[in-house]
């Protein structure tokens, strides 16, 4: 019974502080993550234990990779692209749209770019809302310039 309990106190430590599963929902991160993946995301007090605390190396740690944001009570998952000072372009047939990012801010893109409730509409997020860090890497659409 003690080995069980304390095993059931460790998951818990670890879902809280550590690593979270997520369960995709809608089609804004297509063809990469679809409807009913799960992705398990890294927290940030353990990411930012990873990268020593240091600002520089959690803005590089989470550059480029799924974060998962909350968003008035719903979470919401996206890809970081862009960080601090990072200015991105985008390019359409009636406009060029730029972006800065400012201090303690990122910006979130879906990978479904054409189908995306994204910071494009929604503004830049600021970093405390990063509920956590996905796993894995998948190469952008995008271009930082």
């Amino acid at each position: 019974m003690r080995i069980l309990a304390e095993s059931i106190l460790a998951v818990l430590a670890l879902k809280h502080f550590v690593l979270s599963p997520f369960i995709m929902s809608g089609e804004s991160m297509n063809d990469s993550l679809k409807e009913n993946d799960v992705i398990f995301a890294l927290k940030m007090p353990a990411a930012k234990v990873v990268t020593l605390f240091s600002e520089k190396k959690l803005e590089s740690f989470i550059s480029g990779k799924v974060v998962v944001i909350e968003n008035g009570g719903n979470y919401l998952a996206k890809r970081c692209a862009g960080v601090f000072g990072d200015t991105l372009v985008f390019l359409s047939e009636e406009r060029a749209d730029t972006f800065i990012v400012p201090s303690d801010s990122i910006f979130v893109i879906g990978d479904n770019f054409r189908n995306s409730n994204d910071s494009r509409s929604f503004g830049f997020v600021s970093k405390n809302k990063i509920s956590g860090v996905g796993f894995g890497k998948i190469n952008p659409f995008y271009k930082k310039i």
